[in-house]
């Protein structure tokens, strides 16, 4: 996480923010591997990632959720775990 300026993030000890869930489509929210996890003080959306070695990807989710967007790094199992929980369809 370090490597790629990001943080980890623990989505376990987390609390999630619904608005924030419903700026990701279930099905995009799966294929990019990330989840949105709530609005920082300053407007930014935080977005959790397992795979931060993906720039394109993050890249492109950047400009997909508008620009206004920190990425943390999450672990796959909580990822995973935390979207069958806030995508229940």
């Amino acid at each position: 996480a370090e490597q790629y300026e990001m943080d980890f993030f623990d989505l376990d000890a987390a609390e999630i923010d619904p608005a924030a869930v419903q700026r990701l489509p279930a099905r995009d929210a799966r294929s990019y591997d990330a989840i949105p996890i709530t609005y920082l003080a300053d407007g930014r959306l935080l977005v959790g990632v397992a795979d931060p070695t993906d720039v394109g990807r993050v890249d492109e989710l950047r400009t997909k959720m508008g620009g206004a967007v920190s990425f943390v790094v999450v672990d796959q199992i909580e990822l995973h775990r935390t979207l069958a929980r806030e995508y229940t369809t």
